[in-house]
């Protein structure tokens, strides 16, 4: 297939060139870019601090409380990955890649300080779901994958196609979702939408 590109929104980019789908994400221009760098800067302070904490206590004090304290510090120190993650996403963009050959696609993901790459079980649909908080609407896009990933970071879905972004009401959230799937179509994906659509009584147009 030769590269065909499309625009999705002032900072989504959609691509295909030969059997690899591309879908990026440019990073922040206003002033939610200074806040999201506030996050990134506070999560890794928040996880190097009980990282620290959780190396000290065993050799401060022998016992089994240290212990149990330093391995309590130690999976605390897993919490801030999810502020990471987000943040390094907002602020430098991300870039979702799926390779097909096949039965076994390959998924590739890069933001920021993250990489990661997946070989898929079979053929994978990206599932279109509705995301809301404090009354807006919005949508995310994701692959249904078993990966250690969902345990570290139990907020995000996995795979990331589409981060969540807001779009306002659940009928505007349902049509701007209509319109990423069908930008998808000459790539020959697999698109399903996710049932709490139903559940939220989205509807077309």
């Amino acid at each position: 297939m030769s590269k065909e590109t499309i625009k999705f929104l002032d900072n989504i980019e959609i691509s295909c060139s030969e059997n690899t789908l591309i879908i990026q994400e440019k990073p922040l221009k206003n002033s939610e870019w200074i806040l999201m760098h506030l996050v990134l800067i506070g999560s890794i302070l928040l996880g190097i601090t009980a990282l620290c904490i959780a190396l000290f206590l065993p050799f401060a004090e022998i016992s089994l409380l240290s212990i149990l304290l330093a391995l309590m510090f130690l999976l605390s120190a897993i919490a801030p990955l999810n502020g990471i993650f987000f943040s390094s996403m907002f602020i430098f963009g991300y870039r979702a890649e799926i390779t097909f050959k096949g039965d076994m696609p390959r998924y590739r993901f890069r933001s920021g300080l993250f990489y990661y790459s997946k070989i898929l079980d079979g053929e994978r649909n990206i599932v279109i779901a509705p995301v809301s908080s404090r009354g807006d609407w919005g949508f995310c896009a994701y692959i249904t994958a078993k990966t250690f990933l969902k345990y570290l970071l139990p907020s995000v879905p996995c795979l990331t196609i589409l981060s969540p972004r807001m779009v306002g009401s659940k009928r505007a959230a349902r049509k701007e979702a209509d319109e990423f799937s069908a930008l998808l179509i000459p790539f020959n994906v697999s698109v399903e939408f996710h049932r709490n659509w139903q559940k939220c009584s989205c509807t077309k147009g």
